[in-house]
Parts: C-alpha cells; sequence; structure tokens
C-alpha cells in the first residue's frame, strides 16, 4: 500500500509540475502532454472499472465537442494554408480523447479519491513555492548581480531566449517580468494564483502576491486579490479587520517607496508594473495590445452571429484557433500583425475561444462546469471564482494545469446537497480561517 500510495503521488507530481512548464517540448510533443501518460497509465492498471458519474457528463460533453470540432476543422481550407494549424488541431484532439477524457472517467471511479485530490493540492502549492523562489532568484540576480537569470533557465528548458521577459522603453528604462520556469509571466500568473488559493501559510501567501505583482500578470493579481478579500469577509465578516494587517499593507508601502527613491533600477520596474496596470501613462507601444484585448469579446460575438452557419453556431470551428478565425474574419485587423495572419493562435479570452472554438454547445457545457464548482464543499466558491474570472480576462480553458485542476476537483471534492449545506458552510468557514490565521 505505501509503494502504491508513493507512485500516485509521483505520477501527480511530474503531471503537475511539468504542466507548469508550459512551452517545454521533446520531439516536438508538449511535455505536460507526455507527462500525463504516466498517471493515466496508473490509474489504468489500479482502476477497476471504466465509467463516468452523471454529475461529470457537462465536463466529459465539453471535450468531446471539442474534440470533434477540432476533427472537423482539420478539412478546412486554413488547414493547408497556415502555420501550426493541422498540428495544433491535432495535437489537441489527442489530448482530449487520449488524456482528459480517460482521465475524467478514472479519477471519478478511483476508490482513493481523497489521496488524489490531496496529492494534486500538494503538488500546486510546492510548485508554486518553487515559482516564487525562481521569481525572486531572477530579480535577484538581474538588478543586483546583472546575469539573466531568466534566460539561463529558458535556455535549460526551451533552448530559446525570452524576448518578453525583458522590456526597454526610453521612457521607463529597463524592467524585467519574470517567467518562473514558463516562457511567460501571464502563465506564471495562473500557476501562483492556484497555489495562493491552496496555500495555508500566511507568509508564502504574501510572497505569492508580491511575485504575481514582479510578474506583472494583470489578470492573476486581479483574481488573487478578488480570492483574498473574499477569503477574508467570509472567515471575519467586513468590520472584523485585525490591526496587523494595516500594519503589514502600512509597512509595505513605506518600503517601496523608499526603495522607488533610493534605488533606480526598482524605481523603472515598478514604473514598468504600474504602466502594465496603466496607472502611469509611459508604455504607449502596449496600448495596441490592450486595445485588441479589450475588442475580443465584442469582435467575436460579432463573427458568431454575422459569419458563423448554424452548424459553426452549434459545434464551433475548432479549438485554440479562435485568433486565426478572427483574422480571417478581417473585423480587427489593425490591431493585428502580419505573423497572426498567417500562423495558427488563441485569443487569451475564453469567452471569445469557447464561442468561436466550441460552439454555443460547448460554452454552454464548459460555464455549466464552472457554475457547478460553487456547490463543492472546500474551495468551491473561492475556485468558481478563479475559473470565472479567468474566463473573461485570459484563457484557461485549453490549459492543461488548470484542466487538471477542474478534471480532480470535478471527481474527488464531494458536492453540496440539501441535507449537508449547513455542514459545508462550516466546514468551508473553518477551512479559510485557517488558512488566513496560518
Amino acid at each position: 500500500m505505501i509503494y502504491r500510495l508513493n507512485v500516485l503521488k509521483i505520477c501527480i507530481f511530474l503531471m503537475v509540475f511539468f504542466c507548469s512548464i508550459v512551452g517545454a517540448q521533446i520531439f516536438g510533443i508538449s511535455l505536460n502532454k507526455i507527462c500525463m501518460l504516466p498517471l493515466v497509465f496508473y490509474l489504468i492498471t489500479t482502476s477497476q472499472k471504466f465509467s463516468i458519474r452523471k454529475s461529470l457528463f457537462p465536463l466529459a460533453g465539453f471535450y468531446l465537442i471539442g474534440a470533434f470540432a477540432a476533427i472537423v476543422s482539420l478539412t478546412a481550407p486554413y488547414a493547408t494554408i497556415i502555420d501550426g494549424y493541422f498540428s495544433r488541431s491535432a495535437f489537441y484532439t489527442i489530448q482530449l480523447l487520449v488524456l482528459f477524457i480517460p482521465m475524467l472517467c478514472l479519477i471519478s471511479e478511483s476508490k482513493r479519491k481523497e489521496e488524489i485530490l490531496q496529492s494534486t493540492i500538494d503538488s500546486i502549492v510546492l510548485i508554486s513555492r518553487i515559482n516564487i523562489v525562481v521569481v525572486f532568484v531572477e530579480m535577484f540576480s538581474f538588478f543586483v548581480v546583472g546575469v539573466g537569470f531568466t534566460n539561463c533557465i529558458l535556455k535549460i528548458f526551451y533552448g530559446i531566449d525570452n524576448a518578453a521577459a525583458l522590456i526597454n522603453l526610453p521612457a521607463i528604462g529597463v524592467f524585467l517580468r519574470p517567467t518562473g520556469l514558463n516562457m511567460d509571466p501571464a502563465y506564471l500568473g495562473i500557476i501562483l494564483v492556484f497555489g495562493f488559493l491552496f496555500e495555508k501559510n500566511f507568509v508564502w501567501k504574501l510572497l505569492s502576491f508580491a511575485a504575481v505583482a514582479c510578474a506583472m500578470s494583470r489578470s492573476s493579481i486581479l483574481i488573487m486579490t478578488v480570492i483574498a478579500v473574499y477569503s477574508y469577509i467570509k472567515t471575519n465578516g467586513i468590520r472584523n479587520v485585525k490591526p496587523r494587517y494595516f500594519v503589514i499593507a502600512t509597512a509595505c508601502i513605506i518600503a517601496v517607496v523608499y526603495a522607488m527613491i533610493a534605488i533606480p533600477s526598482v524605481n523603472s520596474q515598478i514604473t514598468g508594473m504600474l504602466s502594465r496596470l496603466h496607472i502611469a501613462n509611459e508604455m504607449k507601444s502596449e496600448d495596441v495590445g490592450t486595445m485588441r484585448h479589450l475588442l475580443y469579446i465584442p469582435k467575436s460575438i460579432e463573427v458568431f452571429l454575422f459569419q458563423y452557419n448554424p452548424i459553426q453556431q452549434l459545434i464551433g470551428y475548432g479549438p485554440r484557433l479562435s485568433g486565426t478565425i478572427i483574422a480571417h474574419a478581417n473585423v480587427m485587423d489593425v490591431y493585428l500583425n502580419q505573423e497572426m495572419f498567417h500562423t495558427a493562435w488563441s485569443m487569451e479570452c475564453d469567452i471569445a475561444e469557447l464561442l468561436l472554438g466550441y460552439g454555443i454547445i460547448g460554452f454552454v457545457l464548459y460555464y455549466c462546469c464552472i457554475f457547478k464548482l460553487r456547490k463543492i464543499k472546500v474551495y468551491g466558491k473561492m475556485l468558481f471564482l478563479v475559473f470565472f474570472l479567468y474566463s473573461i480576462m485570459y484563457d484557461i480553458s485549453a490549459s492543461t494545469y488548470a484542466q487538471f485542476v477542474l478534471i480532480v476537483f470535478m471527481s474527488c471534492a464531494l458536492f453540496v446537497t440539501s441535507r449537508n449545506r449547513k455542514e459545508v458552510s462550516h466546514a468551508e468557514g473553518k477551512c479559510n480561517s485557517q488558512l488566513l490565521q496560518q
């Protein structure tokens, strides 16, 4: 039994760890897909049956619709014209049919759901802490030692330099967007948000917030703030604010202001962060990108209503191709660069991605799953907030990391019923209290 437990923990940790370093590949295949296989094989060898509960039909249906739409998209004229179109659709179809759906069925019928759930939470917290440490090593090495630790990490995992990590603007100077064990600061934000959600240590929670602020991920900063505020109000009420939090906040503000005055590199870093949040007005070069993001939802609705035929409105044009669709719909050409017309890509907004990629059926099924998270006993409402807010501001519907979290919690967590609602409310409040006090 001990041997089996260790194997299970190792498989889950490898799965979560390699999903957290998005973009790393072996022989052109993503590591996060390869490292799902040990967990799937282990579950196959230890499970007694392969089936799925009725409560998981919406999630399974969402994956099936995505796979069907992806297969259909391979017959589109774009498949032979757009760079990466065919491989993007083909690999994602395989991921849905060979990895996501079997994993959903196997975990939902496993007799070791509690171990799977706890191991997943422990792995998420540990990997979040690892990324936090890497973030601060990146900051120290760049501003104090003068060594580009970010690029060293990226060359080890990806064999490339990361042009997005270092930004040089004449009005501000050079500032760094740390990526952790990633090539994308925004994806680092997702890892830190989930780690923050399950973290029980207050110091690590503060470090999580500091790390996501350094990464300058606007959506993750907002979501982490919402989680913290909701968790505190849920536990203590809006009037019972403890004085120590004011003391900590005041000390942090004083330290930041002093550092901005005394250290030029810190000044440029914080100015860059405020510019990302549009509190300062120094980053005019990002205006086009920001406007493009703001137009994703209205332009996607326009294409969905007026350029899709009835079949496409039902099942979509294929997952992870929404950017290609919007580029060739000629509705926002002025905000796109030339590469976006010739390369397969998806928009960084789940609402747009779901409408265009999965159609109205996939859109409804996905949000049924998200709203169902609210009924999970512990962490349910906060998980709902994370997935719902990210669905507006980013695209995690195709993220292997986020989808694994969704599969595990939908399969393993017990849902609220009318009989145990009071018990659940008490358990959730107690859990939130422990998170804040530790």
